[in-house]
C-alpha cells in the first residue's frame, strides 16, 4: 500500500514509431559464418568414426563366431569319432552272444549308449555343443538298438527251437529208457507232440 505522501514514478514511452534503424552497421557481413554443416562437421566425424568402429566389431564377432563353430564341430566330431569306436567295441561283444546269452542284451545296449554317451557328453565346454552332440548320437543310437533288438530276438527264437528239440531228444531217450513201461512212452509220446 501507499501513503499518503507518497508519487508513483512515471515511466517514458517513446511514440509508435521505433528511434532506432534495422540496418546493418556499414561494411559487416550479413551472412552468419556458422553453418549447420559446420556445426555438424565434428558430430559427422564422430559418427563416421563409431560406423567404422561398429563395422569392425561386427566383422571381429563374425570372425569370432565362426572360429568357435569350428571349434565345437572339431569337439563334436572327436567325441562322435571316440563314442563310435566304442561302440564297434561293444557291438562286436554283443554280436558273440548267442542263445540265452543273447537274452537281455537290448536292455544292455540301452544301459550302454546311456552311460558312454553322457560320459561323453560331459566333456562338451557348453549346451550347445552338448545338444549337437547327443542330436547327432541319437541316429546312432536308434540303429543300434533296432540291431540288437533284432540279434536278440533271432537269438531268443533260437535258443527256443534249440530247448524244444533238447526236449524232444529227452523225451524219446526217456521212452527208449523205459520200453517196458507203458507210462513212461505215454508221457515221452505227449512231450514229443507238444
Amino acid at each position: 500500500m501507499l501513503s499518503k505522501g507518497s508519487r508513483l514514478v512515471k515511466v517514458p514511452t517513446y511514440g509508435p514509431a521505433p528511434r532506432v534503424n534495422l540496418t546493418a552497421i556499414p561494411g559487416a557481413r550479413e551472412t552468419p559464418i556458422v553453418s549447420p554443416s559446420l556445426l555438424s562437421a565434428a558430430g559427422d566425424r564422430l559418427a563416421d568414426a563409431g560406423a567404422a568402429a561398429s563395422a569392425a566389431g561386427g566383422t571381429a564377432l563374425g570372425v569370432a563366431a565362426r572360429l568357435q563353430d569350428a571349434e565345437n564341430a572339431d569337439l563334436i566330431f572327436r567325441a562322435e569319432a571316440a563314442l563310435a569306436d566304442e561302440y564297434r567295441t561293444f557291438e562286436t561283444q554283443a554280436s558273440e552272444r548267442r542263445g540265452q546269452q543273447a537274452w537281455g542284451l537290448t536292455k544292455d545296449a540301452e544301459r550302454w549308449w546311456h552311460d558312454s554317451a553322457r560320459c561323453h557328453a560331459s566333456t562338451m565346454p557348453n549346451d550347445i555343443t552338448r545338444k549337437l552332440f547327443e542330436q547327432s548320437m541319437t541316429k546312432l543310437r536308434v540303429r543300434s538298438l533296432d540291431a540288437m533288438s533284432l540279434h536278440e530276438s533271432r537269438e531268443r527264437q533260437a535258443s527256443l527251437e534249440e530247448s524244444a528239440q533238447a526236449s524232444i531228444t529227452s523225451s524219446i531217450n526217456m521212452a527208449a529208457a523205459g520200453w517196458h513201461d507203458a507210462a513212461a512212452v505215454a508221457a515221452a509220446k505227449l512231450d514229443i507232440l507238444r
